[in-house]
């Protein structure tokens, strides 16, 4: 969402989402009743429906689910969240001629909108061939395209109205429900790079997020494991690992949502790096970012966009009505047209492959 922070304000998590709240332990509570009531046996309904391809741990990204406990918005749109303070902290990084500066303001930039996708309501599944055009406020274009339907990608390009800088990559949806259906846990798999105007690049992936108490227990969130900056033309590295909290294999301290990590060059360590992805980072003792104090924004959807766009999707644009019942039909019928359409790509293919032998 879009948050100014006023002066002498201070917004934490609890400010800019109603009825979440950072437990002492570093988990992200959900006790929102709506959305909790909207999603009321829904894991027992996947389990009953396919139980044992979900306590094996294969994917359920492919799996259709209720329109009950989504939000309006395509996937490809809410993945823009993920980038809330592009505006700030990309900027910042293409404007310093220093490479481990620029490293961690690109680290800053990742990890202040981890935040943003944090909330229990579901996007809706985007459609191939499906499509997302908006801007920054500050002239930044962004397009995203689903292009692959098993597996799920999508690709997404970001450029500088100045070329300052470009953001480009490509996700695959992953998750698979674990702990024997009480846990799940995603990603969006793939590599993100930011190219600055003297072509010089950072890549990173976004680690694994996982979200419990789906059966019994508090609804929780948390990011986990790892996560790995690259800049490969100044021979920098940075690690970046989350805490697992005190525990019988951990002797951590720290709460769960705290990480630590360092900026290396050449096998050199160059910064110490420490913070919480619901609150705070800091490059040597030095403050980068601080959620109660940083503004957010949300692309502004552009006028003139594609027929493609994810907010012409009839499912949706019902959705937004109040009418469950018939965005329910709206979406099983669209993804029995996206069904039919891969039948067709795929015996297309096979007759092709005979034609040529």
């Amino acid at each position: 969402m879009n948050v100014h922070v006023k002066s002498g304000q201070r917004l934490g998590i609890s400010d800019r989402f109603s009825g979440y709240f950072r437990m002492e332990n570093g988990a992200l509570w959900c006790h929102n009743q709506d959305e909790l009531a909207a999603q009321s046996g829904i894991i027992m309904d996947l389990l009953q429906r396919a139980g044992k391809q979900l306590m094996e741990g294969r994917g359920i990204v492919a799996i259709s689910l209720p329109v009950r406990i989504f939000e309006k918005r395509s996937t490809i749109e809410k993945i823009c969240d993920l980038w809330c303070t592009g505006p700030l902290f990309l900027k910042r990084a293409a404007l310093e001629t220093d490479p481990i500066e620029r490293m961690k303001y690109v680290i800053t930039f990742v990890v202040s909108g981890m935040h943003q996708v944090a909330t229990q309501r579901k996007p809706f599944n985007p459609i191939i061939g499906e499509t997302y055009q908006g801007h920054w406020p500050d002239g930044t274009s962004i397009f995203v395209e689903h292009i692959s339907h098993h597996p799920p990608i999508s690709s997404f390009l970001v450029e500088h109205p100045d070329a300052l800088f470009t953001f480009e990559g490509s996700y695959e949806y992953q998750a698979k429900i674990t702990d024997l259906g009480n846990s799940a846990t995603g990603r969006q798999a793939g590599k993100n790079r930011v190219r600055f105007d003297n072509n010089q690049y950072v890549e990173f992936e976004y680690p694994q997020m996982k979200i419990n108490g789906l059966i019994y227990g508090r609804r929780t969130t948390q990011w986990v494991g790892t996560f790995e900056f690259t800049d490969t033309s100044n021979h920098l590295t940075a690690r970046l690992e989350f805490s697992k909290g005190p525990g019988l294999f951990s002797r951590s301290a720290l709460p769960i949502d705290c990480f630590e990590g360092s900026i290396m060059q050449n096998g050199a360590e160059k910064s110490k790096v420490q913070g919480s992805w619901l609150e705070f980072i800091r490059f040597d003792g030095r403050l980068y970012w601080e959620l109660e104090t940083c503004d957010t924004v949300r692309p502004v959807a552009t006028e003139e966009c594609l027929p493609s766009d994810c907010r012409y999707r009839e499912d949706s644009i019902t959705f937004g009505t109040g009418d469950l019942e018939r965005a329910q039909q709206e979406k099983e019928r669209l993804e029995e047209l996206q069904r039919r359409d891969r039948r067709l790509r795929e015996s297309s293919a096979k007759m092709k492959g005979r034609l040529l032998h």
